[in-house]
């Protein structure tokens, strides 16, 4: 299967950036300077800003490491990327940092062929932040945490400091369609991973937004967590998605929706 930067008619951009590491899928459309590979930029004072110039029609792929210098705090790091098709910019995505880990949980959802009208694909990106090789697992769950029905786990292997971008469905080409569930990815050692939730819509336009992967060493939280836009009504709609972060984690609660004023949002949920 071709990877995304073979048919980057999709222009499918990813990052993962570990606390000092970004794994970053270039395309023709970012704007700023390309040195040689590996050198793709500096960082100078707080407030700079690095960008990446376009070189050439195709894509490449890669990742960037983000030093500070001994005794320096680490800033704070931010991915904005663009897609520009046919003189204009159809989407723009802005991304943070993501932690490393050696094993994560993210959602994932395949429905249509990849770069049809109306598909929604996720894509992965996952770096090994290490100067080893190392070996990282994909294994997919059913929303309802079972493996009924699901192709068995794939083993990648990435060089030391390497990079890989995709869309998880081609890593599991008998993958049932629609699909809509749960993916693991895990390692012998460290890296970092982010999933992008991409779409084409009816007018051709390729749209993607960040799903970030769940680090399962992270301790669980028992408190409240906010969601703080709600929007819906004049064709705006908004989808939840609630999942566990480690293997056999349960929970129970309620979904509070309140309006501007503070009062109780009127929905239909479905």
């Amino acid at each position: 299967m071709n990877r995304i930067a073979d048919f980057l008619k999709p222009k499918f951009v990813s990052y993962s950036i570990a606390a000092f590491a970004a794994a970053l899928m270039f395309s023709p459309f970012l704007t700023g300077q390309v040195g040689q590979v590996g050198q793709v930029g500096q960082v100078g004072q707080v407030g700079q800003v690095g960008q990446v110039r376009q070189v050439g029609q195709v894509a490449r792929g890669g990742s960037v490491r983000v030093i500070p210098t001994p005794g320096t705090i680490a800033p704070v790091s931010l991915v904005i990327f663009s897609n520009k098709t046919g003189g204009r910019i159809t989407v723009s995505e802005a991304g943070a940092s993501a932690a490393t880990g050696t094993a994560f949980r993210v959602y994932v959802e395949s429905f249509g062929g990849v770069g049809h009208l109306r598909s929604i694909q996720s894509g992965i990106a996952i770096a090994n932040n290490t100067a080893s090789p190392e070996t990282v697992t994909l294994e997919l769950t059913n929303l309802d945490g079972s493996t009924t029905g699901l192709p068995a786990p794939v083993a990648l292997n990435l060089p030391p400091l390497g990079h890989i971008a995709e869309f998880f469905a081609q890593a599991f080409p008998d993958l049932p369609a629609p699909f809509r569930g749960i993916l693991r990815v895990s390692s012998t050692s460290d890296m970092s991973a982010v999933v992008l939730r991409t779409r084409y819509n009816e007018r051709g336009d390729f749209l993607i937004t960040t799903t970030p992967p769940t680090n399962e060493s992270a301790p669980p939280s028992a408190g409240e967590l906010l969601l703080p836009q709600l929007a819906d009504g004049a064709g705006v709609t908004t989808q939840f998605v609630l999942f566990s972060g480690s293997a056999g984690q349960s929970s129970s609660g309620s979904l509070l929706l309140f309006q501007n004023s503070g009062q109780p949002f009127t929905g239909t949920l479905r």
